[in-house]
Protein backbone atom coordinates (compact mmCIF):
# COMPACT_ATOMS: atom_id res chain seq x y z
CA UNK A 1 0.00 0.00 0.00
CA UNK A 2 1.54 3.44 -0.68
CA UNK A 3 0.53 6.63 1.12
CA UNK A 4 2.17 10.12 1.21
CA UNK A 5 4.53 11.06 3.97
CA UNK A 6 5.99 14.20 5.61
CA UNK A 7 9.50 14.08 6.40
CA UNK A 8 11.21 16.85 8.49
CA UNK A 9 14.26 18.23 6.76
CA UNK A 10 17.11 19.32 9.38
CA UNK A 11 20.43 19.92 7.94
CA UNK A 12 23.58 19.71 9.80
CA UNK A 13 27.10 20.14 9.45
CA UNK A 14 27.33 21.14 5.95
CA UNK A 15 24.30 21.80 5.18
CA UNK A 16 23.07 17.97 4.98
CA UNK A 17 20.20 16.11 6.63
CA UNK A 18 19.62 12.18 6.66
CA UNK A 19 16.15 10.64 6.66
CA UNK A 20 15.22 7.16 6.85
CA UNK A 21 12.79 6.13 4.31
CA UNK A 22 11.16 3.72 2.95
CA UNK A 23 13.24 2.17 0.03
CA UNK A 24 12.02 3.70 -3.90
CA UNK A 25 10.13 6.14 -1.58
CA UNK A 26 9.61 9.44 -4.33
CA UNK A 27 10.29 12.65 -3.21
CA UNK A 28 7.16 14.61 -4.82
CA UNK A 29 7.34 18.32 -3.04
CA UNK A 30 9.43 20.32 -1.07
CA UNK A 31 8.41 23.66 1.25
CA UNK A 32 9.28 25.58 3.78
CA UNK A 33 7.74 27.81 7.15
CA UNK A 34 8.44 28.93 10.32
CA UNK A 35 8.32 25.20 11.68
CA UNK A 36 11.17 24.14 9.12
CA UNK A 37 12.11 22.59 6.08
CA UNK A 38 9.97 19.68 4.59
CA UNK A 39 9.55 17.06 2.14
CA UNK A 40 6.67 14.52 1.41
CA UNK A 41 7.07 11.51 -0.47
CA UNK A 42 5.08 8.79 -1.78
CA UNK A 43 6.26 5.82 0.49
CA UNK A 44 5.08 2.00 0.23
CA UNK A 45 5.23 1.77 4.03
CA UNK A 46 5.67 -1.78 4.12
CA UNK A 47 9.13 -1.64 2.19
CA UNK A 48 12.37 -1.85 4.33
CA UNK A 49 13.77 1.39 5.32
CA UNK A 50 17.02 3.26 3.88
CA UNK A 51 18.96 6.63 4.22
CA UNK A 52 18.41 9.15 2.09
CA UNK A 53 20.66 12.18 2.46
CA UNK A 54 19.34 15.87 0.98
CA UNK A 55 21.50 18.78 1.50
CA UNK A 56 20.33 22.00 1.56
CA UNK A 57 22.94 24.97 -0.15
CA UNK A 58 23.24 28.09 -0.90
CA UNK A 59 24.02 30.50 -4.04
CA UNK A 60 27.53 30.56 -4.64
CA UNK A 61 28.75 28.11 -2.11
CA UNK A 62 31.87 25.25 -2.87
CA UNK A 63 30.34 22.01 -4.41
CA UNK A 64 31.88 18.73 -5.68
CA UNK A 65 31.07 17.64 -9.09
CA UNK A 66 29.35 14.81 -8.16
CA UNK A 67 26.64 17.55 -7.50
CA UNK A 68 25.60 17.10 -11.04
CA UNK A 69 24.62 13.34 -10.82
CA UNK A 70 22.45 14.81 -7.89
CA UNK A 71 18.59 15.28 -8.20
CA UNK A 72 17.33 19.19 -7.71
CA UNK A 73 14.17 19.46 -5.42
CA UNK A 74 13.65 23.02 -4.98
CA UNK A 75 15.17 26.03 -5.00
CA UNK A 76 13.98 28.76 -2.13
CA UNK A 77 14.16 32.58 -2.31
CA UNK A 78 13.91 34.40 1.09
CA UNK A 79 14.07 38.15 2.07
CA UNK A 80 14.92 38.65 5.38
CA UNK A 81 14.51 42.24 7.18
CA UNK A 82 18.04 43.84 7.81
CA UNK A 83 17.27 46.65 9.00
CA UNK A 84 13.77 48.24 9.83
CA UNK A 85 12.38 51.62 9.71
CA UNK A 86 13.04 53.31 13.13
CA UNK A 87 11.41 56.58 12.31
CA UNK A 88 8.38 57.11 9.62
CA UNK A 89 9.15 57.83 6.12
CA UNK A 90 12.89 55.12 6.90
CA UNK A 91 12.70 52.46 4.06
CA UNK A 92 13.34 49.01 5.87
CA UNK A 93 16.62 46.91 4.21
CA UNK A 94 16.37 43.63 2.71
CA UNK A 95 18.50 41.01 2.27
CA UNK A 96 17.61 37.93 -0.22
CA UNK A 97 18.81 34.54 0.28
CA UNK A 98 18.49 31.74 -2.44
CA UNK A 99 19.01 28.05 -0.80
CA UNK A 100 18.39 24.73 -3.34
CA UNK A 101 17.49 21.80 -1.86
CA UNK A 102 18.88 18.42 -3.39
CA UNK A 103 18.90 14.68 -2.96
CA UNK A 104 22.30 13.83 -2.78
CA UNK A 105 24.11 10.42 -3.01
CA UNK A 106 26.47 9.23 -0.05
CA UNK A 107 29.76 9.73 -2.42
CA UNK A 108 28.32 13.48 -2.88
CA UNK A 109 27.90 13.59 1.46
CA UNK A 110 31.40 12.87 1.84
CA UNK A 111 33.03 14.85 -0.42
CA UNK A 112 30.85 17.67 0.50
CA UNK A 113 31.75 16.58 3.84
CA UNK A 114 35.91 17.33 2.83
CA UNK A 115 35.28 20.67 1.30
CA UNK A 116 33.52 21.81 4.50
CA UNK A 117 36.47 20.26 6.93
CA UNK A 118 38.75 22.54 4.52
CA UNK A 119 37.01 25.53 4.92
CA UNK A 120 36.99 25.06 8.67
Amino acid sequence: MKTIYKYNISPGQGGIARVKMPKNAVVMHSDANESGLFVWALVDIKAETENRYFGLFQTGQKLPDSIADCILIKTFVTRLLTKAPVVPGDMPEFKTCVDHLWEVSAKTVKELREIHNQTN
